[in-house]
Protein backbone atom coordinates (compact mmCIF):
# COMPACT_ATOMS: atom_id res chain seq x y z
CA UNK A 1 0.00 0.00 0.00
CA UNK A 2 1.34 3.28 -0.82
CA UNK A 3 1.12 6.33 1.63
CA UNK A 4 -0.20 9.62 0.17
CA UNK A 5 1.36 12.83 1.49
CA UNK A 6 0.35 16.36 0.76
CA UNK A 7 2.18 19.77 1.74
CA UNK A 8 0.49 22.68 2.23
CA UNK A 9 3.62 25.52 1.98
CA UNK A 10 3.12 27.99 4.85
CA UNK A 11 6.20 30.47 5.06
CA UNK A 12 7.90 30.07 8.38
CA UNK A 13 8.50 26.90 10.42
CA UNK A 14 10.16 23.66 11.08
CA UNK A 15 9.81 19.80 10.97
CA UNK A 16 10.49 16.10 11.14
CA UNK A 17 9.93 13.00 8.83
CA UNK A 18 10.50 9.32 9.20
CA UNK A 19 8.71 7.44 6.36
CA UNK A 20 6.54 4.02 7.88
CA UNK A 21 7.28 0.79 6.80
CA UNK A 22 4.23 0.59 4.35
CA UNK A 23 5.68 3.46 3.02
CA UNK A 24 7.54 2.48 -0.95
CA UNK A 25 7.48 6.26 -2.20
CA UNK A 26 6.70 9.40 -0.65
CA UNK A 27 4.56 11.84 -3.85
CA UNK A 28 5.13 15.12 -2.27
CA UNK A 29 2.41 17.83 -3.98
CA UNK A 30 2.87 21.39 -2.67
CA UNK A 31 0.57 24.44 -2.16
CA UNK A 32 2.68 27.62 -1.66
CA UNK A 33 1.01 29.74 0.71
CA UNK A 34 2.03 33.61 1.41
CA UNK A 35 3.85 34.97 4.64
CA UNK A 36 2.84 38.27 6.04
CA UNK A 37 4.43 40.37 8.59
CA UNK A 38 0.96 42.18 9.25
CA UNK A 39 -2.45 42.14 8.55
CA UNK A 40 -3.25 43.97 5.11
CA UNK A 41 -6.53 42.53 2.72
CA UNK A 42 -4.39 42.73 -0.52
CA UNK A 43 -2.19 39.49 1.41
CA UNK A 44 -4.51 37.60 2.58
CA UNK A 45 -5.35 35.52 0.20
CA UNK A 46 -3.46 32.28 0.39
CA UNK A 47 -1.36 33.78 3.05
CA UNK A 48 0.54 31.91 5.99
CA UNK A 49 -0.06 35.01 8.53
CA UNK A 50 3.02 35.38 11.32
CA UNK A 51 1.13 37.62 13.20
CA UNK A 52 3.31 38.41 16.31
CA UNK A 53 4.61 41.92 17.16
CA UNK A 54 8.14 43.25 17.03
CA UNK A 55 9.26 40.73 14.42
CA UNK A 56 7.63 37.71 16.85
CA UNK A 57 6.87 34.79 14.86
CA UNK A 58 4.04 33.66 16.78
CA UNK A 59 1.05 32.76 14.60
CA UNK A 60 -0.08 30.94 11.12
CA UNK A 61 -2.38 29.96 8.81
CA UNK A 62 -3.19 28.50 5.58
CA UNK A 63 -5.92 28.38 3.18
CA UNK A 64 -9.15 25.99 2.89
CA UNK A 65 -12.24 25.81 0.33
CA UNK A 66 -15.81 25.01 0.93
CA UNK A 67 -18.65 24.47 -1.64
CA UNK A 68 -18.83 23.61 -5.66
CA UNK A 69 -17.52 25.87 -7.07
CA UNK A 70 -15.14 26.58 -4.05
CA UNK A 71 -15.08 29.70 -2.28
CA UNK A 72 -11.72 29.93 -0.05
CA UNK A 73 -10.93 31.19 3.42
CA UNK A 74 -7.62 31.40 5.57
CA UNK A 75 -7.44 29.42 8.78
CA UNK A 76 -5.39 28.38 11.55
CA UNK A 77 -4.60 24.98 12.18
CA UNK A 78 -5.10 24.43 15.92
CA UNK A 79 -4.17 21.59 17.88
CA UNK A 80 -5.72 22.29 20.90
CA UNK A 81 -9.67 22.43 19.30
CA UNK A 82 -12.08 20.42 17.40
CA UNK A 83 -14.18 20.64 14.17
CA UNK A 84 -13.88 23.00 10.89
CA UNK A 85 -14.95 26.30 11.81
CA UNK A 86 -15.68 29.27 8.75
CA UNK A 87 -18.13 32.29 9.19
CA UNK A 88 -21.15 31.74 7.49
CA UNK A 89 -23.27 34.36 5.71
CA UNK A 90 -25.55 35.14 8.36
CA UNK A 91 -22.16 36.29 10.94
CA UNK A 92 -22.82 40.51 9.33
CA UNK A 93 -21.10 42.68 12.02
CA UNK A 94 -19.86 40.49 14.13
CA UNK A 95 -17.50 38.65 11.08
CA UNK A 96 -17.20 41.90 9.30
CA UNK A 97 -13.38 41.56 9.06
CA UNK A 98 -13.21 37.92 7.73
CA UNK A 99 -15.03 36.76 4.54
CA UNK A 100 -18.35 34.54 4.69
CA UNK A 101 -19.61 31.87 3.38
CA UNK A 102 -22.54 31.83 0.98
CA UNK A 103 -24.20 28.55 0.85
CA UNK A 104 -26.57 29.62 -1.79
CA UNK A 105 -23.92 29.48 -4.46
CA UNK A 106 -22.53 26.05 -3.63
CA UNK A 107 -24.48 22.89 -5.39
CA UNK A 108 -23.09 20.28 -2.93
CA UNK A 109 -24.00 22.33 0.61
CA UNK A 110 -26.36 20.41 2.95
CA UNK A 111 -27.81 21.95 6.01
CA UNK A 112 -27.74 19.52 8.84
CA UNK A 113 -30.47 21.96 10.75
CA UNK A 114 -28.63 21.01 14.19
CA UNK A 115 -26.90 24.53 15.64
CA UNK A 116 -24.76 24.82 18.69
CA UNK A 117 -22.64 27.23 20.86
CA UNK A 118 -19.11 26.25 21.36
CA UNK A 119 -16.46 28.36 23.94
CA UNK A 120 -13.33 29.03 23.57
CA UNK A 121 -10.67 30.04 26.00
CA UNK A 122 -8.56 32.76 24.19
CA UNK A 123 -4.88 34.53 24.96
CA UNK A 124 -3.71 36.34 21.94
CA UNK A 125 -0.32 37.78 22.01
CA UNK A 126 -1.32 41.39 23.14
CA UNK A 127 -4.94 40.97 22.83
CA UNK A 128 -7.51 43.46 24.41
CA UNK A 129 -7.83 40.09 26.75
CA UNK A 130 -7.09 38.20 29.61
CA UNK A 131 -4.82 35.19 29.03
CA UNK A 132 -7.61 32.55 29.21
CA UNK A 133 -10.49 34.27 28.45
CA UNK A 134 -13.64 32.58 27.76
CA UNK A 135 -14.98 33.63 23.93
CA UNK A 136 -18.27 31.57 22.33
CA UNK A 137 -18.85 31.05 18.76
CA UNK A 138 -22.64 30.28 17.70
CA UNK A 139 -22.97 27.54 14.54
CA UNK A 140 -24.82 25.90 12.57
CA UNK A 141 -23.51 22.53 11.28
CA UNK A 142 -23.57 21.59 7.77
CA UNK A 143 -21.71 19.29 5.04
CA UNK A 144 -20.13 20.23 1.63
CA UNK A 145 -17.36 19.22 -0.33
CA UNK A 146 -14.08 20.51 1.02
CA UNK A 147 -10.75 21.49 -0.86
CA UNK A 148 -7.82 20.99 0.79
CA UNK A 149 -4.33 20.90 -0.31
CA UNK A 150 -5.73 21.22 -3.62
CA UNK A 151 -8.09 17.90 -3.41
CA UNK A 152 -11.42 17.53 -2.77
CA UNK A 153 -13.43 16.14 0.58
CA UNK A 154 -16.75 15.38 -0.27
CA UNK A 155 -19.18 15.60 2.58
CA UNK A 156 -17.30 17.08 4.68
CA UNK A 157 -18.44 18.08 8.06
CA UNK A 158 -17.99 21.61 9.44
CA UNK A 159 -19.82 24.76 11.23
CA UNK A 160 -20.81 27.78 9.84
CA UNK A 161 -20.05 30.63 12.16
CA UNK A 162 -23.46 32.75 12.56
CA UNK A 163 -22.39 34.85 15.59
CA UNK A 164 -19.24 35.30 17.21
CA UNK A 165 -17.75 37.23 20.72
CA UNK A 166 -15.59 40.14 20.38
CA UNK A 167 -12.64 38.25 21.34
CA UNK A 168 -12.59 36.91 17.79
CA UNK A 169 -13.07 40.18 15.93
CA UNK A 170 -9.53 40.66 15.54
CA UNK A 171 -8.17 37.88 14.33
CA UNK A 172 -7.06 38.04 10.74
CA UNK A 173 -7.60 34.95 9.42
CA UNK A 174 -11.06 33.89 8.60
CA UNK A 175 -11.52 30.56 10.60
CA UNK A 176 -10.53 27.43 12.34
CA UNK A 177 -9.61 23.67 11.36
CA UNK A 178 -9.37 21.66 14.86
CA UNK A 179 -6.57 19.17 15.01
CA UNK A 180 -7.02 18.01 18.67
CA UNK A 181 -6.36 14.53 19.71
CA UNK A 182 -9.59 13.06 19.12
CA UNK A 183 -9.23 9.82 16.91
CA UNK A 184 -13.19 9.63 16.59
CA UNK A 185 -12.84 13.43 14.78
CA UNK A 186 -14.99 13.45 11.73
CA UNK A 187 -12.41 15.08 10.47
CA UNK A 188 -9.76 12.33 10.30
CA UNK A 189 -12.40 9.87 9.09
CA UNK A 190 -12.83 12.19 6.15
CA UNK A 191 -9.17 12.25 6.09
CA UNK A 192 -9.18 8.21 6.22
CA UNK A 193 -11.72 8.03 3.49
CA UNK A 194 -10.35 9.51 0.53
CA UNK A 195 -6.77 8.00 1.27
CA UNK A 196 -5.00 9.65 4.14
CA UNK A 197 -3.62 9.06 7.32
CA UNK A 198 -5.02 10.70 10.51
CA UNK A 199 -1.49 12.10 10.59
CA UNK A 200 -0.35 16.10 9.92
CA UNK A 201 3.18 17.91 10.23
CA UNK A 202 4.00 21.64 11.35
CA UNK A 203 7.16 23.05 10.04
CA UNK A 204 7.38 26.78 11.00
CA UNK A 205 10.10 29.27 9.95
CA UNK A 206 11.24 32.08 10.95
CA UNK A 207 9.69 35.59 9.35
CA UNK A 208 13.42 35.96 7.40
CA UNK A 209 13.29 32.38 6.03
CA UNK A 210 10.19 31.24 3.26
CA UNK A 211 9.00 27.58 4.02
CA UNK A 212 6.66 27.29 6.60
CA UNK A 213 4.13 24.13 5.84
CA UNK A 214 1.50 21.98 6.57
CA UNK A 215 2.18 18.68 5.85
CA UNK A 216 -1.06 16.08 5.49
CA UNK A 217 -1.13 12.19 5.63
CA UNK A 218 2.62 11.29 5.58
CA UNK A 219 6.26 12.44 6.52
CA UNK A 220 8.46 14.55 5.14
CA UNK A 221 11.78 13.58 5.65
CA UNK A 222 13.50 16.55 3.75
CA UNK A 223 12.85 18.69 7.05
CA UNK A 224 14.79 16.71 9.16
CA UNK A 225 17.76 18.70 9.35
CA UNK A 226 20.24 15.85 9.34
CA UNK A 227 18.67 14.95 12.54
CA UNK A 228 16.45 11.60 13.62
CA UNK A 229 12.55 12.24 14.54
CA UNK A 230 11.79 11.61 18.38
CA UNK A 231 8.78 10.41 19.39
CA UNK A 232 6.61 11.19 22.51
CA UNK A 233 3.48 9.16 23.14
CA UNK A 234 0.68 11.25 24.22
CA UNK A 235 -1.55 10.72 27.04
CA UNK A 236 -4.66 8.80 26.70
CA UNK A 237 -7.74 11.38 24.98
CA UNK A 238 -9.62 10.30 27.70
CA UNK A 239 -7.56 11.37 30.85
CA UNK A 240 -6.27 14.54 28.53
CA UNK A 241 -9.43 15.88 27.73
CA UNK A 242 -8.41 15.51 23.81
CA UNK A 243 -5.39 17.31 23.94
CA UNK A 244 -2.08 16.53 22.47
CA UNK A 245 -0.11 16.27 25.93
CA UNK A 246 2.73 14.85 27.89
CA UNK A 247 3.83 15.15 31.12
CA UNK A 248 7.25 16.31 31.87
CA UNK A 249 10.02 15.11 34.26
CA UNK A 250 11.91 18.33 34.27
CA UNK A 251 12.22 21.65 34.10
CA UNK A 252 14.85 24.08 33.88
CA UNK A 253 15.64 27.91 33.10
CA UNK A 254 18.94 28.86 32.33
CA UNK A 255 19.78 25.06 32.93
CA UNK A 256 18.71 25.62 36.78
CA UNK A 257 15.92 22.79 37.11
CA UNK A 258 12.56 24.12 39.20
CA UNK A 259 11.34 22.41 41.74
CA UNK A 260 9.67 19.32 40.51
CA UNK A 261 6.84 20.34 43.01
CA UNK A 262 5.43 22.69 40.93
CA UNK A 263 4.62 20.23 38.21
CA UNK A 264 4.81 16.95 39.03
CA UNK A 265 1.76 14.71 38.10
CA UNK A 266 0.56 17.72 35.39
CA UNK A 267 0.30 17.86 31.80
CA UNK A 268 1.32 20.42 29.33
CA UNK A 269 -0.74 20.36 26.06
CA UNK A 270 1.04 21.61 23.24
CA UNK A 271 -1.60 24.11 20.89
CA UNK A 272 -0.28 25.10 18.24
CA UNK A 273 -3.18 28.11 18.41
CA UNK A 274 -1.74 29.17 21.23
CA UNK A 275 1.49 31.91 20.96
CA UNK A 276 3.57 31.84 23.68
CA UNK A 277 3.61 29.31 27.28
CA UNK A 278 0.61 29.66 29.73
CA UNK A 279 1.37 27.86 33.12
CA UNK A 280 0.05 27.64 36.45
CA UNK A 281 0.35 30.54 38.57
CA UNK A 282 2.85 29.51 41.17
CA UNK A 283 5.24 27.12 38.22
CA UNK A 284 4.89 30.96 35.78
CA UNK A 285 6.00 32.83 38.63
CA UNK A 286 9.02 30.55 39.45
CA UNK A 287 10.00 30.40 36.14
CA UNK A 288 10.19 34.37 35.64
CA UNK A 289 12.23 35.15 38.35
CA UNK A 290 14.36 32.24 37.23
CA UNK A 291 15.02 34.53 33.93
CA UNK A 292 15.45 38.44 35.61
CA UNK A 293 14.13 39.66 39.31
CA UNK A 294 13.26 42.70 37.20
CA UNK A 295 10.46 40.51 35.39
CA UNK A 296 7.05 41.62 37.39
CA UNK A 297 3.17 41.06 36.51
CA UNK A 298 1.44 43.72 34.66
CA UNK A 299 -2.13 43.63 35.63
CA UNK A 300 -4.27 40.69 37.13
CA UNK A 301 -4.71 38.67 33.74
CA UNK A 302 -1.56 37.00 33.72
CA UNK A 303 0.65 38.60 32.41
CA UNK A 304 4.35 39.38 33.03
CA UNK A 305 6.45 41.81 31.55
CA UNK A 306 9.39 43.86 31.90
CA UNK A 307 11.16 46.97 30.27
CA UNK A 308 11.85 46.12 26.66
CA UNK A 309 15.17 48.35 26.76
CA UNK A 310 16.17 45.02 29.04
CA UNK A 311 15.32 41.99 27.11
CA UNK A 312 18.47 41.94 25.26
CA UNK A 313 20.25 41.65 28.79
CA UNK A 314 19.14 38.01 30.36
CA UNK A 315 19.45 35.10 29.15
CA UNK A 316 16.27 33.00 29.25
CA UNK A 317 16.83 29.41 27.76
CA UNK A 318 13.63 27.31 28.48
CA UNK A 319 13.83 23.32 28.74
CA UNK A 320 11.38 20.74 29.26
CA UNK A 321 12.56 17.65 29.62
CA UNK A 322 9.78 14.44 27.89
CA UNK A 323 10.57 10.41 28.18
CA UNK A 324 10.27 9.07 24.81
CA UNK A 325 9.04 6.36 23.44
CA UNK A 326 12.68 4.79 23.78
CA UNK A 327 12.31 5.47 27.37
CA UNK A 328 15.55 8.19 26.60
CA UNK A 329 15.04 11.36 28.65
CA UNK A 330 14.63 13.99 25.35
CA UNK A 331 14.83 18.06 25.99
CA UNK A 332 12.56 20.65 24.15
CA UNK A 333 14.12 23.80 24.13
CA UNK A 334 12.69 27.29 23.79
CA UNK A 335 16.15 29.64 23.31
CA UNK A 336 16.41 32.94 24.86
CA UNK A 337 15.62 34.97 21.72
CA UNK A 338 12.01 34.58 22.26
CA UNK A 339 11.78 35.99 26.20
CA UNK A 340 9.57 39.00 24.82
CA UNK A 341 6.73 38.31 22.69
CA UNK A 342 5.92 41.70 21.96
CA UNK A 343 5.00 45.12 23.62
CA UNK A 344 2.21 45.85 25.46
CA UNK A 345 -0.22 47.73 23.89
CA UNK A 346 -1.00 50.22 26.57
CA UNK A 347 2.49 50.84 27.36
CA UNK A 348 5.04 50.28 24.55
CA UNK A 349 8.15 50.35 26.34
CA UNK A 350 7.28 47.32 28.43
CA UNK A 351 7.38 43.71 26.47
CA UNK A 352 5.05 40.80 27.67
CA UNK A 353 7.47 38.11 28.39
CA UNK A 354 6.95 34.80 26.53
CA UNK A 355 5.20 33.29 30.07
CA UNK A 356 2.16 33.86 31.34
CA UNK A 357 0.35 32.14 34.50
CA UNK A 358 -3.34 31.31 34.33
CA UNK A 359 -5.69 29.30 37.21
CA UNK A 360 -4.93 26.03 35.63
CA UNK A 361 -3.30 22.91 36.45
CA UNK A 362 -0.22 21.99 34.28
CA UNK A 363 0.88 24.14 31.26
CA UNK A 364 0.01 25.03 27.65
CA UNK A 365 3.28 25.33 25.01
CA UNK A 366 2.35 27.21 21.85
CA UNK A 367 4.25 28.33 18.98
CA UNK A 368 6.95 29.46 20.93
CA UNK A 369 8.50 26.67 20.92
CA UNK A 370 7.16 24.55 17.60
CA UNK A 371 8.79 27.15 15.38
CA UNK A 372 11.75 25.78 16.62
CA UNK A 373 10.70 21.82 15.69
CA UNK A 374 9.41 19.75 13.11
CA UNK A 375 6.59 18.37 14.67
CA UNK A 376 4.80 15.32 13.54
CA UNK A 377 1.33 14.68 15.07
CA UNK A 378 -0.09 11.08 15.14
CA UNK A 379 -3.44 10.28 15.57
CA UNK A 380 -3.98 6.77 15.33
CA UNK A 381 -0.33 6.21 16.42
CA UNK A 382 -1.20 8.20 19.45
CA UNK A 383 2.21 10.11 19.56
CA UNK A 384 3.85 12.97 18.58
CA UNK A 385 7.48 13.15 17.27
CA UNK A 386 9.83 16.61 17.12
CA UNK A 387 13.15 17.45 15.14
CA UNK A 388 14.80 20.31 15.56
CA UNK A 389 14.40 22.52 12.43
CA UNK A 390 17.83 24.68 13.08
CA UNK A 391 15.75 28.21 13.77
Amino acid sequence: MYSILYIIALGAAPILAIPSQNTHQLQLHTVPLIRRARPTPETASEALLNAGLDGSDLQYYGNVGFGTPPQTFTVMFDTSSSGIKVPGMMCTIPCMNQRQFDWTTSSTFVNTGETQTIHFHTGGPMADLAVVDLQSLDVLKAKDTMMLLGRPFPDAEFNLITNQTAGFFINVYDGIIGLNYDPNAPLYHSLKRNGFSALFGLYLTPSHYVGSEFILGGIDNSKLNGSNLTWFSVTDPTTSKNNWSLSPTHIFVNHVELDRSLFAGQLINFHSGETHVIMGRKLAAAMNSRISPAIQPIGSDGFFGLPCSQVPSYPAEITLTFKSTSGAPVNLTIPSRDLSVGRFQDNPSFCQTVISSADISGGIIGVSLLKHYYSVWDVDGGRLGFASNGF
